[in-house]
C-alpha cells in the first residue's frame, strides 16, 4: 500500500526491495525438498511523479550469483466499488525496455513516462517486474527433487493532479452481533493510505479486554472498502467502549470511538 508516502511507509520510499535464498526442509515419502529463489534488489518500490514532472526510473539489480531474466509490463491501476485493484494493460504509460536480462551484479534502468499529466484526479499505474526462467538455470538435482520459484515484483506509479486534494476518512463504524463494521472512504482526489487498523476495547473501569490489529491498505482517488472484525461474544459483553485507530503513512492517525451495548454483542 499516506499520502505522500503507500506511503513512503507502506510502501516505503526509496525501500530496496531484497528477496534472498529460501530453504525449504521437508519429508514426503522420505524426500528432501530445497526450494530456491533469485536474489534481486528494486528501487524505489513505489514511484510518485512530481508535480509537472512526467518521467521516472527505476532500478533493478541482480545480487545473485547466476544471471536473471526479467519482464516488465505495465497495466493501469484501479479499484472496484469495494477496493477490489484492477489492472488492464496501460496505452497511457510508457516503460523501456520490456525485458531485461542482467548478469551477476549488474544493475539496468527501467524509464517510464506518462504520455499526458493529469488534471483533477490522481492517476495510478503498476508495473510489474516479472522473473523469466533462462535455459539450464534451474539448479543442478541434489539429494531429492529441487524447485526454483519464479518471482514477481509489483512497483505501483502515482502522477499526481494539478492540485492535490487528500479525503482519507473512516465513513461509518457499527457494531451488530459482535461483529465491528467499518467503511474507510477516500473522498480526495489522489492515493490514501493507512499502514494498519487496531480496534481496543474496553471495559466500565477503562481496562483493556479486547486488541486486535488489522494490516492497512491504499485506497485510490474515490475508493472505499470494509473492515470487519469478529469480537468473542464473552470479551465483547464485557465492553463499554471500542476505539479504531487508523494509522496513516503521513505519521498521523485517524481515531474514532464507539460506545458498547450488551445488546450489540448478541
Amino acid at each position: 500500500m499516506n499520502s505522500r508516502d503507500f506511503d513512503k511507509t507502506v510502501y516505503a520510499l526509496r525501500l530496496v526491495y531484497r528477496v534472498g535464498m529460501l530453504l525449504v526442509v521437508g519429508s514426503l515419502a522420505a524426500v528432501a525438498v530445497t526450494a530456491r529463489a533469485a536474489d534481486f534488489s528494486v528501487s524505489p518500490m513505489i514511484v510518485e511523479f512530481q508535480r509537472g514532472v512526467r518521467s521516472a526510473e527505476i532500478q533493478v539489480r541482480n545480487l545473485d550469483k547466476q544471471p536473471i531474466r526479467f519482464q516488465i509490463r505495465a497495466t493501469d491501476w484501479s479499484q472496484d466499488a469495494s477496493g477490489k485493484n484492477i489492472y488492464a494493460d496501460s496505452k497511457s504509460l510508457i516503460w523501456f525496455p520490456r525485458a531485461i536480462e542482467l548478469a551477476p551484479d549488474e544493475s539496468r534502468i527501467i524509464r517510464v513516462g506518462i504520455r499526458a499529466l493529469p488534471a483533477t484526479q490522481e492517476q495510478a499505474y503498476m508495473i510489474f517486474i516479472t522473473e523469466v526462467p533462462l535455459e539450464g538455470s534451474r539448479p543442478e538435482k541434489a539429494q531429492g527433487a529441487q524447485v526454483q520459484i519464479i518471482l514477481s515484483v509489483s512497483v505501483p506509479i502515482f502522477v499526481p493532479p494539478a492540485r492535490a486534494q487528500p479525503g482519507g476518512a473512516v465513513e461509518s463504524i457499527e457494531l451488530s452481533g459482535g461483529s465491528l463494521n467499518v467503511v474507510v472512504a477516500n473522498a480526495g482526489n489522489r492515493h490514501f493510505s493507512y499502514r494498519e487498523a487496531v480496534v481496543v476495547g474496553v471495559d466500565s473501569e477503562g481496562a483493556e479486554k479486547f486488541r486486535q490489529t488489522v494490516r492497512g491498505k491504499t485506497l485510490l482517488a474515490g475508493s472505499r472498502h470494509s473492515l470487519e472484525v469478529r469480537i468473542p461474544s464473552e470479551a465483547c459483553r464485557q465492553l463499554r467502549e471500542l476505539a479504531l485507530t487508523l494509522t496513516t503513512s503521513e505519521k498521523s492517525a485517524i481515531k474514532r470511538r464507539l460506545d458498547v451495548s450488551r445488546a450489540e454483542c448478541e
